[in-house]
């Protein structure tokens, strides 16, 4: 709920409102990283939420334990993360979820779902690109 608050502008209203009000339920059942990943699915309407989003995710993969990520951490999501690194324009968004991908827990199955959808060419075109939105 914080994080939709902080991103407030008038054009995005609307949106902000909708989000707090499903928000308030979604945060009250789930654990906060499954609202996160959730978040981290939003559409580019509302980018600023879905970049803090990004951001608060790699923070927490950081200081986190795979346990608490491993129910939440599926398919969807590392597709999710691998589409804002290769299509993002804001810098810190890409660079926070190109920093999750090796914070995922350790399992077989991330990594075959890595593999999968072309994890590794995303990176590396990340890495050779540089600042590409600099």
């Amino acid at each position: 709920m914080h994080l939709a608050k902080s991103t407030n502008t008038p054009a995005a209203d609307d949106e902000q409102i909708s989000l707090l009000e499903s928000g308030e339920a979604i945060v009250t059942g789930l654990p906060a990283v499954q609202v996160l990943v959730q978040l981290c699915e939003i559409n580019n309407q509302i980018v600023r939420v879905r970049a803090s989003a990004v951001k608060l995710f790699y923070c927490l993969t950081v200081d986190g334990d795979d346990i608490s990520f491993q129910d939440h951490v599926g398919l969807r999501c590392i597709r999710t993360l691998l589409t804002i690194i290769n299509t993002s324009t804001n810098e810190e968004e890409s660079s926070a979820a190109m920093g999750i991908i090796p914070n995922l827990p350790k399992d077989i199955q991330i990594n075959q779902w890595l593999l999968d959808s072309g994890a590794v060419d995303i990176i590396f075109a990340f890495d050779t690109d540089g600042n590409r939105n600099a």
